[in-house]
């Protein structure tokens, strides 16, 4: 039998940060809840080559691969740190640059 999802999509949602009331300063949120979905991980670019990213400094960073999921279910959001592993061996772990909703597949882009 063939495995469409041979990899697991792990992503933590963390609570809103908070304002410490003695200093004034925002401390992190805790982590809320951890998320493992099975996927598909295509390392590099589409069909036509890397797409390009900007980050909030200005760099340039180029797209280093794409992520298949069957639709529904939870989906980590553009920003969030994401790890891709088949096993023990991690193929990706970084922020997601863009998402896609689509009626029978969802793509994430990293």
């Amino acid at each position: 039998m063939v495995d469409f999802r041979p990899h697991i999509l792990k992503w933590t949602v963390q609570s809103e940060p908070q304002t410490d009331p003695e200093t004034g300063y925002p401390v992190p949120g805790t982590d809320v809840q951890t998320f493992e979905v099975p996927c598909r991980f295509h390392s590099g670019g589409g069909s036509s080559g890397s797409k390009e990213y900007r980050n909030e400094d200005n760099t340039v960073v180029m797209q280093k691969g794409r992520i298949r999921m069957d639709a529904g279910g939870n989906m980590p959001e553009v920003g969030q740190m994401v790890t891709v592993v088949e096993g023990d061996y991690v193929h990706f772990s970084g922020p997601v640059r863009e998402t896609y909703r689509g009626q029978k597949t969802w793509r994430v882009e990293v």
